[in-house]
């Protein structure tokens, strides 16, 4: 019985501890770059352009914003250009007139950004999003997957 009892013991205490085995990625980062974060549209509403500096995966932390650059965006060519004004430190927006918009559907933009000591630029199309035929809501119970709740089905 003493076996037994000491047998369990050993078993029990393996199982209950835990080994840690610590893992050094390494991180390529050597200096930060620019971070531009835009997401503009085809509707009459501010349009919003973040620009901020990368920062390290691992040192975390928020990111520096960056201050003072020229932004502009420009529809089909230069048939139209906006620019954008730094309404706090990195965050630049332009604000339509009343029944205007950037473009529509199948226009070509070109961003622009000028610092100090460097120029960026990018282009995209304004594409069509996806229609939607109808969205159906239907009750789920509570699984081992999903909270109990009404859910949207597409």
């Amino acid at each position: 019985m003493k076996n037994l009892t000491l047998f369990t013991v050993l078993i029990l205490g393996l199982l209950l501890t835990n080994c840690e085995d610590p893992i050094d990625v390494p991180s390529p980062f050597e200096e930060s770059t620019i971070a531009v974060d835009a997401w503009l549209t085809n509707t009459a509403a501010v349009q919003t352009i973040v620009l901020n500096e990368s920062v390290d995966y691992f040192q975390g932390g928020e990111p520096a914003t960056i201050s003072n650059a020229s932004v502009e965006v420009c529809r089909n060519g230069n048939e139209a250009c906006f620019t954008f004004t730094e309404s706090s430190p990195g965050l630049y927006q332009w604000t339509p007139p009343t029944g205007e918009t950037l473009g529509s559907v199948g226009d070509a933009f070109s961003l622009t950004i000028e610092l100090a000591d460097q120029t960026l630029s990018a282009g995209t199309v304004l594409n069509r999003t996806a229609t939607l035929d109808s969205i159906s809501l239907t009750f789920e119970e509570e699984s081992i997957f999903n909270d109990e709740g009404i859910y949207a089905e597409i």
